[in-house]
């Protein structure tokens, strides 16, 4: 997604570049021979990217023409009431044509136009802060003493000597002292009302999701059908799966 994310921005910008550009030569006297660029080898790989052949710089490539002077025209045309009736809908269920998605959308929108991550008061960043980085805390105790010494290791790969461990916590989730670190750091981003740090957080989950998806290889190798049997039980990895179920976006009507 990321790096879709860069394509695709680097794409306009090399558009708004070259239009620019052809415009100062054209004001100038100079008119350009052709709209062709260069990129570096990693953003010329780019499915976006029409190539028409190479040179020393890079792969060279034609920017399309985008006509930009249809947008008058397309807005005077747009039927607001049109819109409206989309939002509304038919009579269909609520969530079942994604609003979740949109709502959290639009939330995201307003965090990042007013700046910041606006709480829900001091009582929350009191409460709910702390709350949860305790919360945390005993879920990784608790993960500590089922998970027992002899398989407890930071490195993704199980110590030799240990064992698959299945039962207590473990049989929620297969990955709850992740959750519970990742609930500390929650916890603490809210309680110091700092959007930095609960922006690290989801990074942090990120690579939890990363590590953990190597640390479940390097058990499917030690354990074989015993850890896929295991997985298939407990769907859930950082979450129960019963928790999950209950969530709206995964009501069924």
């Amino acid at each position: 997604m990321v790096k879709s994310f860069i394509a695709i921005s680097g794409y306009y910008l090399l558009i708004a570049w070259t239009t620019t550009k052809n415009n100062i030569l054209q004001v100038s006297g100079f008119a350009p021979s052709t709209t062709s660029t260069v990129l570096p080898p990693r953003l010329a790989s780019s499915a976006l990217f029409s190539f028409d052949g190479n040179n020393k710089g890079g792969n060279s490539f034609s920017v399309p023409d985008i006509d930009f002077s249809s947008i008058g025209d397309s807005l005077s045309n747009f039927d607001v009431d049109r819109v409206v009736s989309n939002v509304k809908g038919d009579g269909e269920p609520l969530g079942s044509r994604g609003e979740y998605y949109t709502v959290a959308q639009f939330v995201l929108i307003f965090c990042i136009v007013i700046g910041g991550l606006p709480y829900a008061g001091p009582a929350f960043q009191f409460i709910g802060g702390p709350g949860l980085l305790l919360g945390g805390l005993v879920v990784t105790l608790k993960s500590f003493g089922d998970l027992g010494s002899d398989s407890l290791s930071p490195y993704p790969s199980p110590p030799r000597g240990g064992a698959l461990k299945t039962d207590g916590i473990y049989e929620k989730m297969r990955h709850p002292m992740y959750t519970g670190l990742l609930m500390v750091m929650a916890g603490l981003s809210i309680a110091t009302n700092s959007a930095d740090r609960l922006l690290l957080t989801a990074l942090l989950w990120y690579l939890l999701e990363v590590k953990s998806d190597k640390e479940e290889d390097f058990l499917m190798e030690e354990y074989g059908q015993e850890y896929i049997d295991y997985k298939a039980a407990v769907p859930g990895k950082f979450v129960p799966a019963d928790l999950l179920d209950d969530m709206p976006w995964n009501q069924k009507e």
